[in-house]
């Protein structure tokens, strides 16, 4: 036995054994800050700021990145048809050689 932490293996995989730690959610994590995020989201998506922009498509002016991905966010008039585009994008870099 021993004490904490403890290092093993199994099968063809490792593990790590610590003692058990009571941990709060800090910062962005505590539900009050989570509630803000997203009544500020929602009202963020219902704005009418830009529809001169967007003009009623879905999408955005620029593609972008999710990690290394490149995420592709090219106007559609249909949501199903922008996130189609979006996940066939994920899904090919993921899945490329």
């Amino acid at each position: 036995c021993g004490a904490l932490p403890r290092v093993g293996s199994t099968g063809p995989g490792a593990f790590l054994v610590v003692e058990y730690l009571p941990l709060a959610p800090f910062g962005a994590m505590r539900p009050t800050v989570q509630k803000a995020l997203g009544e500020q989201l929602a009202a963020l998506h219902s704005s009418r700021a830009l529809d001169d922009v967007h003009k009623g498509r879905y999408g955005f002016v620029v593609n972008n990145f999710l990690s290394l991905t490149p995420v592709n966010n090219t106007w559609s008039d249909s949501w199903a048809g922008f996130f189609g585009a979006r996940l066939e994008g994920q899904l090919r870099s993921a899945f490329k050689d």
